[in-house]
């Protein structure tokens, strides 16, 4: 009994053994929410890039149809990871799920009207290129255009959609 108890507790550990070396990242929002090591994202973009870690794992299985990522929301030192990921993995979809105006929890990571200026980093110019309002006012669909300093788009047949 007490050795299945400890094998159980070792093996959970282990699920996240890379997160104590990662709690002294600045990059990190949310301490006590843990990023499990075996599927973490990596961020490989730009290809020179040494910074490789975004607070981010992929989930799928269970009753889920599709694979999904989830992140913790940008903070204003970790947007440019957040759109490097987003440029890398292609999602059709990103989904918030925290209130917009919670600013202590959530940088202004994205144009927040068609008519703002673009939001330029690590060589990425994220644009507004419409908003569709449904009747709950709490749901909105932001469409984002994302171009590379070469004015390179993610073409998969399906824009950026932030809801």
């Amino acid at each position: 009994m007490i050795l299945t108890e400890y094998m159980c507790n070792a093996e959970m550990n282990s699920l996240w053994k890379n997160d104590e070396v990662l709690s002294g990242i600045p990059d990190r929002s949310f301490l006590g929410v843990k990023c499990r090591d075996s599927s973490r994202v990596t961020i490989r973009y730009p290809s020179d890039g040494n910074d490789d870690f975004i607070h981010a794992n992929y989930v799928c299985g269970g009753p889920l149809f599709n694979k999904f990522i989830l992140t913790q929301a940008p903070m204003e030192n970790t947007i440019g990871d957040f759109w490097r990921m987003v440029w890398q993995e292609k999602p059709s979809y990103i989904f918030m799920l925290i209130g917009r105006k919670d600013k202590d929890r959530c940088a202004e990571y994205w144009p927040r009207r068609p008519d703002s200026n673009s939001i330029d980093v690590h060589g990425l110019h994220i644009h507004n290129v419409g908003i569709s309002c449904a009747r709950d006012p709490v749901f909105r669909v932001t469409y984002i255009r994302i171009l590379n300093d070469f004015g390179e788009e993610v073409r998969d047949g399906c824009g950026r959609r932030l809801v």
